[in-house]
């Protein structure tokens, strides 16, 4: 029997070794915010807007373009923006040209299994002049 236990263990052992070693296969997803920015009072979309963290200007991917919703110069305005944040507490300030910029603070983390998935959130910006 004592044998079978030492067997037993060792493979255990070799098994959890070579589990640990063993890539993923897929792309940690870093905390983010997706940004709907508005017009507070017309609610129409507000065109390229700027967002920043602390000092620094971050760039806000475009994630959904209404072509009908045609901006300036019959450019379709995007529909909402994705901005990466880091983990913990961050402070993200949201602007365009003509508004006054509107502040939100969130508070992420960053899961610790093998896929690392950060916080997903959603922000609606409504900018006035």
């Amino acid at each position: 029997m004592r044998i079978f236990a030492f067997f037993v263990i060792a493979f255990f052992t070799t098994t959890v070794a070579c589990a640990s070693n063993i890539t993923c296969g897929c792309a940690t997803l870093q905390p983010s915010v997706t940004v709907t920015v508005k017009d507070a009072v017309t609610h129409d979309l507000v065109p390229n807007p700027t967002f920043s963290l602390g000092a620094a200007t971050v760039n806000g991917q475009c994630i959904g373009i209404i072509p009908d919703d045609a901006g300036e110069a019959g450019t379709p305005n995007c529909e909402q923006w994705r901005v990466t944040l880091p983990v913990g507490h961050s402070t993200l300030v949201v602007s365009a040209a003509g508004y006054q910029p509107q502040t939100f603070t969130f508070d992420t983390t960053l899961t610790n299994d093998c896929c690392q998935t950060g916080t997903q959130l959603t922000q609606t910006a409504e900018l006035t002049h």
